[in-house]
């Protein structure tokens, strides 16, 4: 399984925290995995020291890379993991529905709420569990079928609510009900201006 993470290398985000989990897998689960990270910070540094600790998982160091160069990434993934301390709407997540990967998402990101679809695209996590992390990543793992159901069960969730097309339409009647609403409010009937 490839395990991805996209995002600044700050002690929020959760990186540690996500090493930590795997550092508690048996060699089993821990030999199916690699894990990317894609960003850079301060925390690097250590960072790097606890993934050289880890016993049978191919940690890649990427750095960070422009935005245009992301897709590659996301595209060589089966999971994005948005392990984050404390957010209020990460976006990370929903690129990651948008490239279709199953999520391993903390409850304390205030966008798991809308990524998650209530378990469907993947698996909510405490960033301060690292046995709770391990036990979320070995369920992935052990079971291809749940993980490739997350996976379409992601970019359909993507499709339907945050697509550019949707947000589109969303910007578009959001304006049409704020200028329907301005007229009513300066006493103009909106047929009349219409037309």
């Amino acid at each position: 399984m490839h395990l991805l993470f996209v995002n600044s290398l700050t002690a929020r985000k959760g990186c540690r925290q996500l090493l930590e989990g795997l550092a508690l897998l048996p060699p089993e689960i821990a030999g199916r995995i690699d894990l990317t990270i894609v960003g850079d910070g301060p925390e690097r540094p250590a960072l790097e020291a606890l993934a050289a600790k880890l016993t049978g998982i191919p940690v890649h160091f990427a750095g960070a890379q422009p935005y245009a160069q992301l897709g590659k990434f996301y595209a060589a993934a089966d999971v994005l993991a948005v392990p984050s301390l404390a957010d209020y709407r990460s976006l990370a997540g929903f690129e990651g529905l948008g490239h279709g990967l199953a999520l391993l998402a903390s409850a304390a990101d205030g966008a798991s709420a809308e990524t998650l679809d209530g378990g469907r695209t993947g698996i909510a996590i405490d960033p301060a569990n690292p046995a709770g992390i391990a036990a979320a990543i070995a369920r992935m793992v052990e079971d291809p079928a749940m993980l490739a159901g997350m996976q379409r069960n992601a970019a359909a969730l993507f499709a339907a609510r945050f697509s550019f097309a949707r947000i589109a339409d969303n910007l578009v009647t959001s304006l049409q009900l704020a200028i329907a609403a301005n007229l009513r409010r300066n006493g103009l009937d909106e047929r009349k201006v219409n037309q």
